[in-house]
């Protein structure tokens, strides 16, 4: 136990992820295989799509600055109708995002409910544990807590990842293409 909170301290053990990966991967080599998989792409490219937004919304800015700095009142009004389009697409593209991934965790937890308390229930186990020491307040409340827990978390920390990582090779792009810019700049400033 934690000598602060007088918690169970959780152990990280090896071969932990290859465990995870038994209990995951045959979800998405269930009878519902094609839909899961459908599902799972789409999320993908939801996430793809929400970073292009935002690097579309960080070209937006330049374009906004430099109507503003060349006092162009139709150039500035061309920006605000290119931010109400990016403002539709972004609520499109979250609340999709949103949809596709809650249907996805509801559904892998659905899934992994029905074959972990069918396990649990074979040859009679919730009968036996009468008769085995222990605290046993119901466990297949447990099972079900753990199971929304380790669906939520991985969709959620996967897609984070993903999205990181996306992100992380956007504006990479995005800075390589101004490189030139920046160096011209650093140069004036070092001549000056």
């Amino acid at each position: 136990p934690s000598p602060e909170t007088g918690h169970p301290v959780p152990v990280v053990r090896k071969g932990f992820a290859r465990r995870a990966l038994r209990l995951a991967g045959p979800y998405w080599n269930c009878e519902r295989k094609w839909q899961v998989r459908g599902a799972t792409a789409t999320l993908l490219v939801l996430t793809l799509a929400q970073v292009a937004l935002t690097v579309w919304t960080n070209y937006w800015h330049r374009e906004l600055f430099d109507a503003l700095e060349a006092r162009s009142v139709s150039g500035v009004l061309v920006q605000v109708g290119v931010f109400a389009l990016i403002f539709a697409l972004t609520l499109a593209v979250t609340a999709a995002h949103l949809m596709v991934k809650r249907w996805l965790q509801l559904d892998w937890r659905r899934w992994l409910t029905e074959r972990l308390v069918g396990r649990w229930m074979d040859h009679g186990r919730h009968y036996h544990l009468i008769f085995t020491e222990g605290e046993h307040d119901n466990p297949d409340q447990r099972i079900a807590e753990d199971i929304n827990t380790f669906t939520g978390r991985s969709i959620h920390f996967l897609l984070i990842f993903l999205g990181s990582l996306m992100q992380l090779v956007a504006f990479s792009t995005v800075l390589w293409s101004i490189s030139h810019l920046l160096v011209g700049v650093l140069a004036v400033y070092a001549f000056l």
